[in-house]
């Protein structure tokens, strides 16, 4: 089940200027955007564990979204 509420993609579209936009490609868009979020979360996960910490800092949030850009 989904974590992201579509009233927030939906209002985060808006704010570009999208003022019409499907229901389905506003699910897609969360889709992604979880996906995103899930694998970014993993890799700071796995940064923070090599530094040998319990805590995920933005550092390694930073860090994993510039290894995941970088493929």
């Amino acid at each position: 089940m989904p974590e992201i509420s579509l009233r927030s993609i939906r209002r985060l579209m808006r704010k570009t200027g999208a003022d019409r936009v499907s229901r389905e490609a506003i699910e897609v868009l969360r889709d992604l955007a979880e996906e995103y979020i899930t694998k970014v979360s993993q890799i700071a996960l796995e940064l923070a564990e090599h530094a040998k910490r319990k805590t995920i800092q933005k550092e390694d949030i930073i860090k994993a979204n510039k290894l995941l850009t970088q493929k």
